[in-house]
């Protein structure tokens, strides 16, 4: 089981304004404005929340597909941040063991459970009330793709693109081959 790492233990994970992201996302006037902290020794991205009020169903409940939302966003987090590669879920699954209450703060923990060759990986998010206890546990397996192959796909902009392969390069090392 993935034991919560202690805050002062992470590393907060670089994000920026160039994506609009409803989870993580700082510019998204509507998103939940996420931060993630990774955590080498475990292997693992985790983050401090606390959900507000109009994320809920009923009463201080938040809502299901909203915790769906904090696990996959802790899952998609580990995926970037410990593979080192970008992704599209194919699928999800989301086990449901006690509420999550708006306004106290939670802990999202993200990890790579398997790596399935170069295309596929499987992934692990949990979310932890304030007593540790597990809230939510959810699985996804995704699809791996280099940052090459979405350039190819057409499927994100250039400069994210861009801002993921800097993020990515090794210290020294200037750009994609031909540029910089």
């Amino acid at each position: 089981m993935l034991e919560v790492a202690d805050r002062a233990d992470c590393t907060l994970l670089p994000n920026g304004d160039f994506h609009n992201c409803f989870g993580c996302s700082p510019k998204n006037d509507r998103g939940m404005h996420m931060d993630f902290y990774a955590n080498p020794e475990k292997d693992a991205v985790f983050s401090w929340y606390s959900a507000p009020n109009h994320l809920c169903g009923w009463g201080p409940v938040v809502h299901g597909g909203i915790v769906a939302t904090i696990l996959d966003e802790a899952m998609g987090w580990a995926c970037i941040t410990v593979l080192r590669r970008l992704f599209f879920s194919r699928s999800i699954s989301v086990d449901f063991f006690k509420p999550v209450i708006s306004g106290r703060e939670i802990v999202a923990a993200g990890r790579v459970l398997k790596v399935n060759g170069e295309r596929e990986a499987v992934l692990e998010g949990i979310i932890y009330n304030e007593k540790r206890e597990i809230c939510a546990k959810s699985s996804s397996v995704v699809s791996l793709f280099t940052i090459q192959a979405l350039r190819e796909m057409g499927v994100m902009d250039e400069a994210t693109l861009s801002r993921f392969e800097s993020m990515w390069r090794p210290a020294g090392a200037t750009g994609r081959a031909g540029r910089d």
